[in-house]
């Protein structure tokens, strides 16, 4: 596969899962599964968020390994630093003291 076609995939896994995270946010709030099943809905988003933030770092990955030299420094953008922190603190987050959404909510029943 050529360089491109590899950063194009990247980019198209993570416009779906964008998509997919819309659509959950769109039916928790207003298709009101929050007030049916909060933790249906809860869940649904964690699950669109982690999505997002693993394609995000396919593509990081993606350009770091296809280009020479990166079009892109990651770490000066605070908000593509965040990024990256955030999915690599869930990602290696080998003793579960980063906690989905999906478990606080499931353990607070007065949410």
């Amino acid at each position: 596969m050529s360089r491109s076609k590899v950063i194009e995939h990247s980019f198209e896994e993570l416009s779906q899962s964008l998509r997919v995270l819309l659509k959950a946010n769109f039916n928790a709030n207003q298709g009101r599964l929050l007030f049916v099943d909060r933790a249906e809905a809860v869940g649904n988003i964690e699950t669109g968020l982690t999505g997002v933030l693993n394609s995000f770092h396919n593509l990081y990955d993606a350009i770091g390994k296809q280009l020479e030299k990166s079009p892109i420094d990651w770490y000066k953008s605070a908000s593509l630093a965040l990024i990256l922190a955030s999915r690599n603190a869930r990602h290696h987050n080998a003793t579960n003291r980063i906690r989905p959404l999906y478990t606080i909510i499931r353990k607070k029943r007065d949410f």
